[in-house]
């Protein structure tokens, strides 16, 4: 279950960059887990989150939201 969340996110990324790789602004992205930052999950997505801002020279930005924060 987690990889097939992790493809999803994964191939989103690759998405949002192949439509936006002439653009030079900065895309953010919002991702939002039910669970705390403190568990294996939280620590994957910020772990993804700074590779990609990372990876990308700070054009992609992941946005962590924890414990349902956005809603479900």
């Amino acid at each position: 279950m987690i990889g097939s969340r992790f493809k999803w996110l994964a191939s989103s990324i690759a998405m949002a960059a192949a439509l936006a790789s002439g653009a030079s602004a900065q895309v953010t992205m919002r991702n939002s887990i039910s669970i705390g930052p403190n568990s294996h999950q939280g620590v994957g997505v910020e772990v993804f989150a700074r590779e990609v801002e990372k990876r990308t020279g700070g054009r992609y930005k992941v946005q962590n939201f924890y414990s349902g924060a956005l809603g479900g």
